[in-house]
Formats: C-alpha cells, sequence, structure tokens
C-alpha cells in the first residue's frame, strides 16, 4: 500500500490555491469549516484517522453501480483508459455532488476501480463473489486506478493515479487467510 498522505496534502493545497485565485479580493475568505470525507469506506476512515485527521464521514447518495455497468461495456484498448479517467471523474464528482456540506468545508471524495485489460471488476457483492475476483486475479498483473476529489465552496480538483499490481500465483488456503482478514 502506498502512502495517501501526501496526495491529500496535494490535491488539498491545489484547491485552496484555486480558491485563493478565483474569489475577487473585496471578498474576505473565512476559514472555519470541516474536513469531510464523502465515503462510507471504513478504510479511508481508518487511513485519514491515523494520519492525524479530524473529519467527519459522509455517506455520499450517488448510483456509482451505473457508471461501472456502461464501463464494462467499453471495449478495451487505447480509448479504454480515457473513459476510465471519465468514468472515475465522473463518480467522484457526483459523490461530491450529493453530499450535503457548507461552503467552506473541505470535502474529499475517492473512488477505485480495478481492472486489467479486459474486465472492470466491480466491488465484490459477497464473499463468495470476492473470492471468485481474487482467483480470477491470481498469478496476473492488474491495475488499480484511483480517484481522489478535494473540492471546497464550487471548486474542486481531481487527481488519479494507477497502481500495477502482480498477484503470485494464490492457493486455496492464500485466499482463504485473505478474505479472513
Amino acid at each position: 500500500a502506498f502512502d495517501l498522505l501526501p496526495v491529500l496534502l496535494l490535491v488539498t493545497d491545489e484547491v485552496e490555491e484555486e480558491i485563493q485565485r478565483s474569489i475577487p479580493r473585496r471578498q474576505a475568505y473565512r476559514k472555519g469549516g470541516h474536513l469531510v470525507l464523502g465515503s462510507a469506506s471504513a478504510r479511508r476512515r481508518e487511513i485519514l484517522t491515523r494520519a492525524g485527521f479530524r473529519f467527519r464521514s459522509a455517506t455520499p447518495r450517488f448510483d456509482e453501480a451505473a457508471v461501472i455497468r456502461r464501463l464494462e461495456r467499453r471495449r478495451f484498448g487505447h480509448a479504454f483508459h480515457v473513459t476510465l479517467r471519465e468514468a472515475l471523474a465522473e463518480m467522484v464528482t457526483g459523490k461530491w455532488r450529493s453530499l450535503e456540506h457548507r461552503r467552506d468545508d473541505v470535502v474529499l471524495c475517492f473512488d477505485t476501480v480495478v481492472h486489467d485489460g479486459r474486465k472492470v471488476w466491480g466491488k465484490p457483492l459477497d464473499r463468495h463473489q470476492a473470492e471468485g475476483f481474487i482467483k480470477a486475479l491470481s498469478g496476473r498483473t492488474h491495475q488499480v486506478t484511483t480517484a481522489c476529489l478535494a473540492g471546497m465552496g464550487p471548486w474542486c480538483r481531481i487527481r488519479m493515479w494507477t497502481t500495477h499490481v502482480q498477484f503470485r500465483p494464490l492457493e486455496e488456503g492464500d485466499i482463504t487467510r485473505v478474505m479472513d482478514r
């Protein structure tokens, strides 16, 4: 796993700079907002907590599954990566827009898509499907692309990065141990 903190700081600094450039000088920019994590993910809450951030969580009301289904119907190839980035941008923007927050809150929304050049792996519906995903990826390389949106008021910045992951061939016991974590 990589450290999200530098990414969070970079994205939130860019939003702050955009706000300072965009607000007319006669208006006072008042700090006092809160950091809002627009995610139901326990893992993302854990990362921010361990990094020392004080924040509140809010669950977005956005159906990302519809975007994933549309993406899954696309053909893979060079244009797929453009489409993937557009889909991730649509998902984090949709989450951001669905949240109730104050104008001076900094809102962070994330989404991650696993893909392997032939298939987009959505979120598994249950343990059985998750085991199937792990078996299918065993011994293969896949990509994990994450989008991070930092927004404040009407301004936002989106950053994306892709990590290439090589799974070693996994035996049934390995898969069970992964699933039991």
